[in-house]
């Protein structure tokens, strides 16, 4: 632990020779099953310096909490040792490096999450063996560049995909479609190209589609009108043209439509980010209200019966040497 302060902030943890002086089962933060470590969980310790090396010796551990400290320099490949982990945090620190390839030995893991540092270059092809377990794979606002890998859609019990706010410039593979279980889905803020695959709309249980600010172009596909769990679909300022479906109107629980800043012909009456005011450019799409007033036009002549002024009739009493008479005007 010498790389780190940790000693000045939780005083017994005491190292010689990287061998503890105490009994490290009664440390704050380490949690332990007989004498094996199991749990090591110091987030929000205000702990600087970098990621001991020496954790790699805690093989029994099964999970690893470093996250919200200010932890710099790279990510020890040792930690590929820990082959038990199921739940690795080291979000939001200072950690200026890629990701170790031998990260991906930890075919145990349900958790990853990286968040919040500055994580370079690419997600290497060895993390295809953390499809086994993994269900969330959290790695947004690093700088993270190159493609969306597609092995992504081999993580079958996946629940939690975020890697918005990096540097990643690809089209979305539509091997991501794959992910039945994904309810959280966030890419946006990166340079993504091309159209959105319509086979988004096989994500049965996603409720929460998130590709803003991209470089995402042609027009929505109305097969996301097919994901009936779809409760927030944000894609605006992007390149989409033509007219959105307004069979997005009819998701039953979509209660945020956000697709301000494209190139569209108009905004569905649902759109949460349109301008409704009456100054402004926007039109709203014909849907089915302007179908209904048209028929009734086309069978009634609504507008012309509209037109035409009602006589009303009032009346007015006049007293005078007569008997008392009705005038109508």
């Amino acid at each position: 632990m010498l790389s780190t302060n940790i000693s000045l902030i939780l005083t017994e943890w005491q190292c010689v020779n990287e061998l503890p002086e105490t009994d490290p089962c009664v440390w704050r933060g380490v949690k332990c099953q007989g004498s094996l470590i199991k749990q090591v969980n110091i987030s929000k310790s205000n702990i600087g310096g970098s990621i001991p090396f020496s954790l790699g010796v805690l093989t029994s551990i099964t999970f690893l909490d470093l996250s919200f400290n200010a932890l710099t320099n790279k990510i020890p490949s040792s930690l590929g040792h820990l082959t038990g982990l199921v739940f690795l945090n080291l979000g939001n620190n200072r950690i200026n490096s890629s990701l170790p390839s031998n990260l991906g030995r930890l075919s145990n893991l349900q958790t990853f999450s990286v968040f919040g540092n500055s994580i370079s270059s690419v997600i290497p092809s060895s993390f295809i063996n953390l499809s086994k377990r993994i269900e969330v794979f959290n790695l947004y606002d690093n700088m993270l560049t190159s493609t969306i890998p597609s092995f992504l859609g081999l993580f079958a019990n996946l629940t939690d995909l975020e890697m918005q706010n990096n540097y990643i410039i690809s089209s979305i593979p539509t091997q991501i479609c794959h992910l039945t279980k994904v309810m959280y889905i966030r890419l946006n803020q990166n340079r993504l190209t091309s159209s959105i695959p319509s086979c988004f709309g096989l994500m049965s249980s996603l409720e929460y589609l998130n590709l803003a600010n991209n470089s995402l172009t042609s027009t929505i596909p109305p097969q996301l009108s097919n994901i009936k769990s779809l409760i927030v679909l944000e894609l605006n300022d992007n390149i989409l043209i033509g007219q959105p479906p307004l069979s997005l109107c009819s998701i039953p629980l979509l209660t945020v439509l956000y697709l301000a800043r494209n190139r569209f012909m108009c905004c569905p009456y649902c759109q949460s980010d349109a301008n409704w005011s009456p100054n402004s450019s926007f039109y709203r799409c014909r849907d089915f209200q302007d179908d209904a007033l048209y028929n009734m036009q086309q069978t009634f002549d609504v507008a012309s019966a509209a037109n035409r002024l009602v006589i009303m009739q009032t009346e007015s009493i006049c007293y005078d040497s007569e008997p008392l008479r009705r005038f109508a005007r």
